[in-house]
Formats: C-alpha cells, sequence, structure tokens
C-alpha cells in the first residue's frame, strides 16, 4: 500500500534534489572587454530553471579556483531575470546527481586560439564543506581549456545545447 500512495503522490526526482541545500548547480558565463564591457550568461538553480544575468552590479565574480559562500551566491541569483527555459525534470536530475564526479584535475593548459572575441565559461557547482567550488567544465573563445574528466566531457556539450536554447 506505500509503494501506491508513493507512486501516486506526482512527486518527481527533482524535488528530491531540491530539497538539498545546495541553490545552484550550473552556470554559464560569457566575458569580453576587447571593445566594451560584455559579462552575461546564466545560472540553472535547483529547480533545473534557467536564469540569467546582463552586467550586474556587484556580482561576485567565480572562475575554477575559487569558491562562493552561500551567501555569495544567493546574493548573485537575486541579480538574476527567469528566462523561459526550465530543464525537463529527469534531464536535470540525471546531470545534477553527477555534480560530484567532476572535478578540475583534468583541465588541459589554457591555448590561445583568438584576440578579441572573449570567452565562454561552462561551470558545475560543487557544494562542499558549505561553499560552492565551481568546477571547469570547458571554456571556449579566445583561451580554450579543455576538461578531460569524463563527466566533465558530458555535461559540457549538455550545457551548450541549452545556452543555445536560452540565446
Amino acid at each position: 500500500m506505500l509503494f501506491t500512495i508513493t507512486s501516486t503522490t506526482g512527486c518527481d526526482d527533482r524535488d528530491a534534489i531540491s530539497t538539498k541545500t545546495q541553490e545552484a548547480y550550473f552556470a554559464v558565463v560569457y566575458a569580453n572587454d576587447a571593445w566594451v564591457h560584455q559579462f552575461r550568461g546564466f545560472i540553472v538553480n535547483k529547480e533545473g530553471k534557467v536564469i540569467t544575468f546582463d552586467k550586474p552590479q556587484n556580482w561576485h565574480q567565480f572562475d575554477q579556483g575559487s569558491e562562493l559562500t552561500p551567501q555569495q551566491l544567493i546574493e548573485n541569483l537575486s541579480k538574476t531575470t527567469p528566462s523561459s527555459v526550465i530543464i525537463p525534470a529527469e534531464e536535470f536530475t540525471r546531470y545534477a546527481a553527477k555534480v560530484n564526479s567532476v572535478s578540475n584535475a583534468d583541465l588541459s593548459k589554457p591555448q590561445a586560439v583568438g584576440a578579441d572575441g572573449g570567452s565562454t565559461s561552462f561551470y558545475a557547482f560543487r557544494l562542499d564543506k558549505g561553499a560552492y567550488k565551481p568546477v571547469l567544465l570547458k571554456q571556449t573563445g579566445d583561451v580554450q581549456i579543455k576538461n578531460d574528466n569524463e563527466t566533465a566531457t558530458e555535461m559540457a556539450p549538455w550545457l551548450e545545447g541549452i545556452m543555445l536554447e536560452v540565446y
């Protein structure tokens, strides 16, 4: 009888993830200062919603070697705008569940391949010891970096696809 009740209540896997303390799971950031300052991107929050930002004031910057406190992340999230893109629950759950298996250990050396085009960085957030640690999945543009971690090579193209939906 318990199985019948739980299987008909309408819960989805996203609920299991969103009840955890992690507020955000992924981010894509485009930055370019060649001609005029450009800084925009999006964050995928705990509900699988894609929220965007464009030159927010007092933004807490992050990269693969930094970390954000929960308060800093909440402040960043407060400076975003909801988009119309919501990741399907099963898809979001599949990728969010893999966040802890990705690391910065397998990053390639930065390779300069252009100038004045800026860079797009794809991140997964790991919540570790009370801090959000961005893990670089891939960077494209003027300076390219590849993460050869198996999970990173799976997540990066997925985030690129989401980026195409957003922009």
